[in-house]
């Protein structure tokens, strides 16, 4: 009786804890639709990739501030291959390895984590989420005519467009998610960088 009661129990844990009895993470994962935070997001894997790259991405993507979940319609979680096939349609060239892009208010991400010289840690995972999370309240809160960094923020771009990051410099979308990301996550290094970029974001509603 103890031995049948101990299976039970067994089954019983491994139902409600989800991944502690489950196959390897290594295993290769599925397409699915998921919501979090109200927005769909859409797994869609190739042959290489795991259902580790997809839990993991997963995790950062819940951590991510509602105030800027709730401008995005849909995030895309891809296989590599899925990724470049569909970043080459969208841009008609290659543009190079990219972890994520924008649509409008849809996001896609390169799922991969693992590669010959090494991996995403959690803290780049959940940055690039954020940046392109940055990316779509940019869209979203701007007019017909131009994104959000394009109005009153440019001036701050164009004072010092280096004040940031290297990639920042890229542009001035580039500089808003950048900056957008590290008043998220580094908030005192955005202030020792720029302290007129940390109190423009200081000052953005979040509702």
């Amino acid at each position: 009786m103890k031995r049948i009661i101990k299976v039970l129990l067994s089954s019983i844990f491994c139902l409600s804890t989800l991944v502690g009895c489950s196959s390897s993470p290594y295993a290769k994962a599925e397409a699915q639709t998921l919501t979090i935070q109200g927005v769909p997001v859409y797994v869609e894997p190739d042959e290489e990739t795991t259902q580790e790259d997809i839990n993991r991405h997963l995790k950062e993507i819940r951590t991510q501030p509602e105030f800027l979940m709730k401008n995005c319609t849909g995030i895309h979680l891809q296989g590599e291959n899925t990724h470049q096939e569909r970043k080459l349609q969208v841009y008609g060239r290659d543009i190079g390895d990219t972890a994520g892009y924008v649509q409008e208010r849809e996001i896609y991400f390169d799922a991969k984590t693992k590669y010959s010289n090494g991996e995403k840690t959690s803290d780049i995972i959940r940055e690039t989420v954020t940046h392109e999370l940055w990316h779509v309240f940019d869209y979203a809160k701007g007019t017909d005519e131009y994104y959000l960094s394009g109005l009153d923020f440019s001036a701050l771009y164009n004072q010092n467009p280096g004040s940031i990051s290297e990639y920042g410099a890229t542009n001035v979308s580039e500089f808003f998610a950048e900056a957008g990301t590290m008043y998220l996550h580094s908030p005192e290094e955005l202030k020792e960088k720029n302290i007129d970029v940390y109190n423009y974001f200081e000052s953005l509603p979040k509702e």
